[in-house]
């Protein structure tokens, strides 16, 4: 989220939930329909009097082809969820890493700050 200002302010506990338990999850539901889609045979259901329309087995070949279209459709999807959840868990990591040393430069600097300056100007 962005505040007007343009700081970026995160949820850590709320994105550490959507990449390790829901975007895992839609993975692999997105692969079980891919899976059931694959499986899926519409010709049986087409059958029909070869005097018919297209013949007797009607559309079934279209309707393969769009089954096997939508097969490859979801694997992409999937591949594209776990990929996302990856780099999604990635970027945050390298946000938070980058605040830490951030916030360790700023120790660092007021520590020195505090020794005061090494030069004597009156000496």
């Amino acid at each position: 989220m962005a505040s007007s200002d343009g700081i970026i302010i995160l949820d850590r506990q709320l994105v550490d939930e959507i990449v390790r338990s829901y975007l895992p999850e839609i993975g692999i539901e997105l692969e079980d329909i891919a899976a059931k889609d694959r499986n899926c045979d519409a010709s049986s259901h087409v059958m029909r009097s070869p005097e018919l329309g297209m013949s007797a087995t009607g559309p079934s070949n279209s309707i393969r082809e769009l089954n096997w279209q939508l097969y490859k459709l979801l694997k992409d999807l999937a591949w594209e969820v776990d990929n996302g959840a990856r780099v999604l868990s990635l970027a945050i990591a390298d946000l938070m890493d980058e605040d830490e040393n951030a916030a360790a430069e700023l120790v660092r600097l007021a520590n020195q700050i505090a020794q005061g300056t090494p030069t004597d100007p009156w000496g």
